[in-house]
């Protein structure tokens, strides 16, 4: 049986219904593979090069950043490693207390008062 989370009511004029929250613990997702119909064969999925027209392996595929329709620029892996991590960035701008986002409003604003 599964552990209660919360538990309350839903009162309705005269009628309270008891309503229990419970954790969801299995999955009960089916999963389903892709086959030939002829054969039954199994069908994988291959990397395709749509400009040598050829299949590739793993070893020629690398990222890269599109930014126009015509040009892309490549990363390597030690150029992702070398950034900095996204926490130590927000780390960053919550240490220069000086530095205040225009998109955020000010309190006095929230509030309605100027």
């Amino acid at each position: 049986m599964p552990r209660t989370i919360w538990s309350g009511a839903i009162s309705f004029g005269l009628g309270t219904v008891p309503i229990n929250v419970v954790s969801a613990t299995e999955d009960h997702s089916v999963r389903f593979h892709q086959y030939h119909l002829e054969d039954m064969g199994r069908v994988w999925v291959r990397k395709f090069c749509e400009t040598e027209d050829r299949e590739v392996s793993g070893d020629e595929i690398g990222k890269g950043y599109q930014l126009t329709k015509e040009h892309v620029m490549s990363i390597s892996d030690d150029e992702l490693s070398s950034l900095p991590s996204p926490a130590h960035r927000q780390g960053d701008r919550a240490s220069s207390s000086s530095r205040t986002p225009e998109a955020v409003p000010r309190d006095n604003e929230r509030s309605g008062h100027v």
